[in-house]
């Protein structure tokens, strides 16, 4: 169901410059971006970037208006005001291109609230690599209160102490960062703790609120 709202999300904006472009100029050239970023957005829906889907829903949605009415106010210069027809197609376009607008804001409305606490531990490509000379040894991970977390606990092939380790690490403190691009915005935190036995590289995420 997911896969196919996001391919009609995709195919509206070019649809809707379908029934807008007037210039042999500027319409094939709008065509092709939007193309392009309809592209772009179909390599995030199947998971070939790691773009959140949301993110990138919502940034298609603003990226496609942008060009479209771009688009429309180039031509206008070109071609001057549209006649009647056209203006029966412009009408069916706003349409489309509002009611997709709805559509994303409203999930991605939902997407924020859904998400305001953190479901399952972080991703495992949020944990940095590892420097050479220095292993995985376990990892675990898990939720606790209030946030959830994916605990590696690294060790080194060429004899290094675990003080030595977690400098050899390069993380002297605790970094943080938005989880998302946009709309996620739950605090991702790395950082290192170690003691005299072992050496564990962390990954939390918080809450919204937290």
């Amino acid at each position: 169901m997911w896969s196919a709202l996001g391919l009609l999300l995709a195919a509206i904006p070019p649809a809707a410059w379908w029934l807008l472009a007037r210039t042999r100029q500027t319409g094939p050239v709008v065509a092709v971006a939007l193309a392009a970023a309809a592209g772009a957005l179909l390599a995030v829906q199947h998971g070939w970037t790691p773009v959140g889907r949301a993110d990138a829903h919502l940034l298609y949605a603003l990226v496609a208006v942008v060009l479209i009415v771009g688009g429309v106010l180039l031509e206008r210069q070109q071609e001057g005001p549209g006649r009647d027809r056209w203006i029966r197609r412009r009408r069916a376009a706003t349409g489309l291109l509002a009611a997709q607008l709805a559509v994303t804001l409203l999930g991605s409305l939902l997407y924020v609230l859904t998400t305001a606490e953190p479901s399952g531990p972080p991703s495992a490509r949020d944990v940095p690599q590892l420097p050479p000379g220095l292993v995985e040894l376990s990892q675990q991970a898990g939720c606790g209160t209030g946030n959830c977390f994916r605990l590696v606990v690294v060790g080194s092939t060429t004899g290094l102490s675990p003080a030595e380790t977690a400098r050899a690490l390069g993380r002297p403190k605790e970094t943080c960062r938005p989880n998302g691009l946009l709309l996620d915005r739950r605090k991702l935190c790395v950082g290192v703790r170690a003691t005299e036995e072992r050496v564990v590289l962390y990954v939390t995420l918080s809450g919204l609120l937290d």
